[in-house]
């Protein structure tokens, strides 16, 4: 949270292992096919919604999976003008527990690492106060024209 007490908040999304390792660059590469919106590491990103504690992104994303055993990573920051941006916290999603072609709504509980405490954070009874998103998901098995793993469809 910035000091006038809003965030600029942005989202980046990128298949990770069960290490937290992003998956290699030609894996990342495949996943980029279908957003024009990828840096050079292969993460998607949200556009920023600027002074919003609660934004709505409405953007959809197809990526395409890694490995039926990779996590969906997602990251929500608070863009900076000046310096690094603020993590505001993570959340996981494990591809083995989406159902194929099943649309799962979900809201999912941003987590910051263990002793991280971003800056101007907002703390209750010396507690971080986490943030929620709300994600929908539906895995595509595999088709002709598809990663081997399947498709996953993302909405934020």
């Amino acid at each position: 949270m910035d000091r006038n007490g809003k965030s600029d908040p942005y989202a980046t999304l990128v298949f990770v292992d069960q290490h937290g390792n992003p998956y290699p660059r030609r894996t990342q590469d495949e996943i980029c096919r279908h957003d024009g919106r990828t840096g050079a590491s292969g993460l998607v990103k949200t556009r920023t919604v600027p002074a919003d504690l609660n934004p709505v992104w409405e953007e959809s994303f197809l990526l395409d999976v890694p490995s039926k055993t990779a996590y969906l990573k997602i990251e929500c920051f608070d863009e900076d003008v000046i310096g690094r941006h603020d993590l505001l916290g993570t959340a996981l999603v494990p591809v083995a527990s989406l159902a194929p072609y099943a649309t799962l709504q979900q809201w999912l509980t941003l987590k910051t690492p263990e002793g991280l405490v971003p800056r101007n954070t907002l703390m209750r009874g010396g507690k971080v106060e986490s943030g929620i998103v709300q994600v929908e998901l539906c895995l595509a098995p595999a088709s002709p024209d598809a990663c081997e793993d399947g498709e996953l469809r993302l909405c934020l």
